[in-house]
């Protein structure tokens, strides 16, 4: 009762202020831009954090929290693809009339699929804190405020009718299959995080290797890898096909998420890959910022914790705004060494994306890799074909299994590729450091400063045209 009583308060005390700012609006509109702005901008960050105070969790029978610590028989729907991992089955429930999700952990058989009813008896529990890593907020990320360890379940109903998402999945599944037959391990594993993002079948070796080299994020399938994929299919397809260079790419990253199943965290990651391309097209920094932010603004309204909890969304918009205020930067120093346009591109992309993701590399995985901007530049550069190749193996041994074999051996070669960098550069004599201390405030005092480093460059850049024209 005391969290809703803290609720209560805080809410009321936001009204009141929003009131306060909405009478010294009305006042001072006319007469003062500073005073308008400020009250502006602080008006939206209370209607931001009412907003969020109307969604938290609170102590009512309609919130699934209000559960915890009890045993109770509970029916539901499975809402998202099960997840399977080691001899263990994860199922996220969505309870009908309750708000919040369920984690279901339950052995491997009998199998459930995404749309299943499902009457469930068990403990429902808080999910837990670990010393190296807060459980708890990152399921809060997707919704989920409960789980349950082991219960009873019983299938009522499977899914009737036409289902598109259930489709979706399905497309996946049979694509996933395709590539455990044509590729061996743990290259199939690979194939499964470049694609779909999953790594819960990686070798832990090759995940520590992967962190080591500072590239674990190439098998997130966030904002980071399709910003990089969207930016080398631009460049490509500007070779090949100018006239076409922001189409095509655009129509191949939504008909690859349509393919995979289109998860909402990959479809978070074309967001932002897409807005890449958009604000390209556009030109113009002050719109291509306008529309970066009301990209985030529109992915974080079903779920403003994503702002906090969800690296993947983080990693996402960072690494696009590097691409956007960064690379332009660095464009003016690479592009006059002698090097191939591929490497001064590469080397563009991913230099400016590591500098502005590198505090929030660090607080998740509290390490700090030496060898990662070699490590990125060699791998980055061919993960758009290594993806294309898996793609398309996967794809076509559906149709003929013999031509999916064929196009696999292209895949596999690009995979053996990436896990003999990643293993190499993790092995070199201090490749990474440890870091076991971590403060969020060192990694704003670092994002401000490169910041003010953009916005200096910019401004004498602006000068610069002024005083030539």
């Amino acid at each position: 009762m005391a969290d809703f009583l803290i609720y209560d308060i805080a809410t009321q005390k936001t009204l009141w202020i929003m009131f306060g700012l909405l009478f010294l609006i009305l006042v001072f509109w006319r007469k003062d831009k500073i005073v308008k702005i400020m009250t502006l901008c602080s008006l939206g960050l209370l209607l931001g954090l009412l907003y969020f105070q109307f969604l938290r969790q609170k102590p009512f029978p309609e919130y699934i929290s209000y559960y915890n610590n009890q045993t109770i028989t509970l029916q539901g729907v499975v809402a998202e693809e099960p997840i399977h991992s080691g001899q263990k089955t994860k199922l996220v429930i969505q309870i009908n009339g309750i708000k919040g999700k369920v984690l279901v952990n339950t052995s491997l058989f009998p199998t459930y699929n995404f749309g299943d009813i499902l009457r469930i008896r068990g403990k429902l529990e808080e999910p837990p804190v670990f010393d190296e890593f807060n459980y708890r907020n990152y399921l809060k990320a997707s919704g989920i405020y409960s789980i349950i360890n082991k219960p009873q379940i019983e299938k009522v109903e499977t899914i009737r009718g036409f289902s598109l998402k259930k489709s979706l999945f399905d497309i996946k599944n049979h694509l996933e299959e395709a590539l455990n037959k044509i590729l061996p391990e743990p290259e199939a594993s690979l194939a499964n995080g470049l694609l779909f993002g999953e790594r819960t079948n990686l070798p832990n070796d090759l995940i520590e290797a992967f962190i080591a080299a500072g590239i674990i994020h190439i098998i997130a399938l966030s904002g980071y890898n399709i910003s990089i994929i969207s930016k080398n299919l631009s460049i490509l397809f500007n070779y090949l096909m100018p006239r076409f260079a922001f189409y095509l790419p655009l129509a191949a990253i939504w008909l690859f998420v349509i393919m995979v199943g289109a998860k909402a965290s990959i479809v978070r990651a074309a967001l932002f890959g897409s807005m890449y391309l958009i604000a390209k097209k556009i030109g113009r920094r002050r719109d291509m910022s306008r529309a970066l932010l009301l990209t985030a603004c529109l992915m974080a309204l079903p779920s403003p914790l994503i702002l906090k909890y969800a690296s993947g969304f983080q990693l996402s918009f960072l690494a696009t705004a590097s691409l956007l205020y960064l690379a332009p930067i660095l464009e003016n120093r690479v592009l006059q060494w002698q090097l191939p346009p591929w490497a001064k591109e590469a080397i563009i992309a991913t230099t400016s994306a590591q500098l502005f993701v590198l505090p929030l590399l660090i607080l998740n995985f509290k390490r700090i890799s030496a060898v990662a901007p070699v490590a990125n530049v060699l791998i980055l550069p061919i993960i758009p074909y290594a993806m294309f190749f898996v793609f398309i193996a996967s794809l076509f041994s559906l149709l003929y299994f013999p031509l999916g074999q064929f196009l696999g051996w292209f895949a596999f070669l690009f995979l053996r590729y990436i896990i003999f960098v990643a293993k190499f550069t993790s092995k070199i004599p201090g490749s990474y450091w440890e870091v076991k201390k971590t403060n969020i405030l060192i990694g704003f005092i670092y994002w401000l400063i490169l910041i003010i480093v953009v916005y200096k460059f910019n401004s004498l850049k602006g000068k610069q045209k002024n005083g030539s024209a």
